[in-house]
């Protein structure tokens, strides 16, 4: 496997180079296992297009504002987001002319502004005692949404249903009486004894919104009205009373009186809240930055992880301390991983099943992780740079479409590195100089380390060959 990492990712997230390498080092996995720690569902879609990025200044205050999430998780605040349904697609139909909110879109925007005003005060009440910063930046910068929140609850509930408001009470009550009216005379109808007995059933029935009598068609005359629907057997008729037609008449021209109403208020409603579309955006963007850390947080505080000091590689040399590949969990055995200072080359040996390929791997996706704002499983004190580009070699799988032994598919992946290396990569080479004759591929693996140290790179050998060993 090779593949290069090169990110000159935004939080735009555009479409990475490396998603063969984050594939096959479980890089997306881990990132769909942290986006279920999100509050909102949209928070999660945020985050689970976040790709590693290449420049420190993008991914450091990631790690910032995981570390104090830390902290106030830790100090068992309240969560300071709550869900809110998906509203970004709701923000293009504010300020245009005629448009008009559903009433479930303007239900969704208030459940958002109800979480962006609970997460502000939060925060910003929290600020007093904790050292967070950052997060309270983030926080104050956040809108007020206070008054579009009033405007939305000055017309719904929170379970989303219309309030009786003014305008529609008048309505209202004619509905409700046209109800009781039709209701009454139903009940006149039923007790009347000449009419009960042409009946099939002494329970109304109800079609397309309209109550009706069941009655056997041999006594169809029995009852005076609209014949709506005959049965399939043909025994039953049923029929709309005459004085229930004309009740029921009122109500269908009342129920579409009072729609009329309520779209009208939805339509004043939605022009007003088109003042506050930049304000959502705005909100919407701090949300998804906040909801997104926090879970990050969140499941560092789940791996007992922690986020990795950022080094300059030119100064100071990465550290590893007491790594865990995450999808181990509990089985996974801690390890140490250290470059000597002025060495950028690490040669990893020891037997079968012993652990070799696993540290090789937990090491470039920790290199992934950490550049996408993540934890990582591991100890205190543990330090990486940034990488420019990461090359992995790992496995034995032949080319066949290329009619490559596996050998040779090596080679190919191992020139392609020495090709584009430079003193930003990261190589990872498993059982370099494998598959050939051992004096051939010592000899092999040595011109490859010789290059790539020339070269600066940060390299990774595992290997079962002594003459390797000896190189080392």
């Amino acid at each position: 496997m090779e593949e290069e990492f090169t990110s000159t990712q935004t939080e735009q997230n555009k479409p990475a180079p490396f998603s063969r390498i984050a594939e096959e080092l479980d890089f997306y996995r881990i990132r769909e296992s942290i986006s279920h720690l999100c509050s909102s569902e949209e928070g999660q879609l945020f985050l689970n297009s976040r790709e590693p990025l290449s420049s420190i200044n993008e991914y450091s205050p990631l790690k910032e504002f995981g570390r104090e999430w830390n902290t106030y998780l830790h100090k068992g605040r309240r969560n300071a987001i709550s869900s809110w349904p998906p509203v970004k697609d709701y923000f293009k139909i504010l300020g245009v002319e005629g448009a008009q909110l559903l009433q479930e879109q303007i239900l969704s925007l208030g459940l958002f502004c109800d979480s962006v005003i609970a997460c502000k005060e939060s925060l910003i009440q929290a600020r007093e005692s904790l050292n967070i910063s950052h997060l309270t930046e983030e926080a104050s910068s956040l809108p007020e949404l206070n008054e579009a929140q009033r405007l939305i609850f000055q017309v719904l509930t929170r379970e989303g249903e219309v309030k009786d408001l003014p305008s529609l009470r008048e309505i209202r009550a004619r509905i409700a009486s046209l109800h009781k009216e039709i209701e009454n005379a139903m009940r006149r109808h039923l007790a009347d004894a000449n009419v009960s007995q042409a009946l099939q059933s002494a329970v109304p029935a109800l079609r397309a919104g309209r109550e009706l009598l069941a009655v056997r068609s041999d006594r169809r005359g029995a009852v005076n009205g609209i014949v709506h629907e005959v049965s399939p057997s043909g025994q039953t008729v049923y029929i709309e009373p005459d004085d229930v037609v004309r009740a029921n008449n009122e109500l269908v021209q009342e129920e579409f009186h009072l729609q009329q109403e309520i779209r009208k208020i939805f339509l004043e409603l939605t022009e007003k809240l088109s003042a506050f579309k930049s304000d959502f955006e705005k909100a919407h963007k701090t949300m998804l930055l906040l909801d997104s850390t926090m879970a990050a947080a969140k499941w560092q505080k789940e791996t007992d992880g922690i986020f990795a000091e950022d080094i300059e590689r030119e100064k100071e040399a990465p550290v590893i301390l007491g790594a865990r590949h995450p999808l181990l969990g509990k089985k996974a055995v801690p390890v140490d991983i250290k470059f000597m200072e002025g060495k950028n080359v690490l040669i990893i040996t020891g037997p079968n099943t012993g652990g070799k390929t696993v540290t090789l791997k937990t090491i470039a996706l920790f290199a992934l992780l950490n550049q996408a704002g993540f934890p990582i499983p591991a100890l205190e004190g543990t330090k990486l740079p940034c990488f420019g580009s990461i090359f992995a070699d790992i496995g034995d799988e032949q080319s066949i479409d290329q009619s490559l032994s596996t050998f040779s598919a090596h080679m190919k992946k191992t020139g392609e590195m020495l090709l584009h290396a430079d003193e930003k990569s990261l190589i990872l080479l498993d059982e370099l100089g494998s598959g050939t004759d051992p004096q051939e591929g010592g000899a092999l693996a040595m011109a490859t380390l010789d290059t790539l140290i020339n070269k600066g790179s940060f390299v990774i050998v595992t290997t079962h060959h002594g003459i390797l060993k000896n190189y080392g």
